[in-house]
């Protein structure tokens, strides 16, 4: 069967190099998929906001995807995702489910 992956709240808005975008899951997710075209590498952070280049739990290049399980990082489940985008960003080429 396949998996329906949910779009998540966007909470707080990215702004390149200046706040970290916030995305929020209800109810939590399991597994998350990221898609980064942003023409950066970006970080990434888990239940937590606030992601910078100092704290984040997953670092992700730019024209990657990934599908990320919960339970390998360590946490039950991905109730919010934090994701800093560096200077010159294109912050609308990301997207973010969950399921």
């Amino acid at each position: 069967m396949a998996v329906t992956y949910a779009t998540p709240t966007q909470t707080t808005a990215p702004v390149a190099n200046t706040t970290a975008g916030l995305w929020t899951f209800t109810p939590p997710a399991s597994v998350l998929f990221l898609n980064n075209r942003s023409g950066q590498t970006i970080n990434v952070r888990f239940n937590a906001a606030g992601a910078a280049v100092a704290t984040h739990d997953f670092q992700m290049l730019n024209a990657a995807t990934a599908t990320l399980k919960a339970s390998d990082y360590g946490v039950g489940t991905f109730s919010t995702v934090s994701v800093w985008f560096p200077t010159s960003a294109t912050v609308a080429s990301f997207n973010i489910r969950g399921a």
